[in-house]
């Protein structure tokens, strides 16, 4: 694919498809921003058995180069050295057929620190999103973790081909990057929010409205925290304090969970009521139990990223909780979402629920979070800065 006068290519790449990553690429694609260039996604080839979750009207100046999904997925089990390395090289490849101007990488951290060297010499100018921020986690890094993140960060600094990198819904910590660097490479990106349904979509409600609604949701996990919330269901139990409640999981179980939680679950769905929806949730499904909750759980282990799951809690100005620390702490106290506690463990989540008090949140604070982080937003700030 050649350039045609006055257009740039711009090659947006990922080796993944799950998660956010589909919805970024759909919000990359629908932007009017990106009229004036050409575009080319490459991306898993297994993009063609999900993207019926999103509709993608015909653009001429947009194509798509695919990866063998075989290819993706032998990355995934790879340590993070190889895991940049073979992910540079695939990179690379796709540049040599494509030759674009500019690359947009859906996540960029994970190609660090071989991206720089591999691309010594090369036209293109590449940029890309950091979701975890060194910043937070610094102080418990070890020797070996703080050389390799200054590596990392070193080459990008360094590098003539990296133009931008883009820190999710961080001002402060891309403002405090640039210091540390000494450059102009960092920007904050808003984490945009994904919300399709604008009305009530369901004939009946989903949850039980007699009862104070308890809703953990997406990848049920245990770096989300969902057995901790299930040992915290288990004290209720044990005390006679879960009866006013009604528990809602509502993702995937992840393997890593599976036999533990189904375990809880099984002993615990005949003395509360607890609600499971192991599977994709659409988001009109998402939209809905938003709606209907009282409170939204999220005890994340990983605090150092943003999460979509505080959209959801701005949105439908429902008080979600969290850990008070990191980047997911510090956006919940901001924008007064909700409430972020000291210690997540479930006896400091039996301990909020079973206090009965109100958690307080600021409907125009929660407002104000759903502006500045739309899809619009997300997207102009991208194609401004490749």
């Amino acid at each position: 694919m050649q350039s045609t006068k006055d257009k740039n290519i711009i090659l947006i790449f990922d080796t993944s498809i799950d998660g956010h990553h589909l919805e970024y690429i759909h919000h990359l694609y629908t932007a009017n921003e990106n009229i004036g260039e050409d575009i080319v996604f490459c991306i898993p080839e297994g993009f063609k058995r999900v993207k019926g979750n999103f509709e993608w009207p015909s653009k001429e100046n947009v194509s798509f180069h695919f990866l063998p999904d075989k290819v993706c997925e032998n990355l995934k089990g790879l340590g993070r050295l190889q895991f940049a390395r073979r992910a540079t090289a695939l990179l690379k490849e796709s540049c040599d057929e494509v030759k674009p101007d500019a690359v947009f990488l859906i996540s960029i951290l994970q190609l660090l620190p071989f991206l720089p060297l591999a691309f010594i010499g090369r036209k293109e100018k590449i940029s890309g999103i950091i979701y975890k921020i060194y910043l937070y986690s610094w102080k418990n890094y070890s020797l070996i973790e703080k050389l390799f993140e200054t590596i990392r960060f070193m080459s990008s600094r360094l590098s003539k081909n990296i133009k931008t990198i883009f820190v999710l819904n961080d001002e402060v910590s891309a403002r405090r990057l640039n210091m540390v660097w000494n450059c102009k490479k960092f920007v904050s990106l808003p984490d945009p929010f994904q919300s399709k349904a604008q009305n009530i979509s369901f004939n009946k409600p989903l949850l039980n409205g007699t009862k104070i609604k308890v809703l953990h949701f997406g990848g049920l996990a245990r770096r989300k925290g969902t057995l901790e919330i299930m040992r915290t269901i288990e004290e209720l139990c044990a005390n006679d304090k879960a009866a006013p409640y009604q528990f809602v999981f509502a993702g995937k179980v992840n393997s890593d969970i599976r036999e533990e939680f189904y375990n809880s679950y099984n002993k615990l769905k005949d003395q509360c009521d607890i609600l499971v929806m192991d599977k994709f949730c659409s988001y009109e499904e998402l939209d809905e139990l938003c709606r209907e909750c009282d409170i939204i759980l999220a005890p994340y282990q990983n605090v150092h990223s943003s999460s979509g799951v505080i959209g959801y809690a701005a949105k439908f100005h429902k008080p979600v909780v969290v850990p008070n620390d990191g980047l997911l702490g510090k956006l919940v106290r901001k924008y007064k979402l909700g409430v972020a506690i000291n210690n997540i463990a479930s006896s400091s989540l039996y301990k909020l629920l079973t206090t009965y008090k109100v958690i307080p949140t600021d409907d125009k604070l929660e407002d104000e979070y759903i502006k500045v982080n739309s899809i619009v937003n997300f997207n102009k700030t991208i194609y401004n800065n490749l």
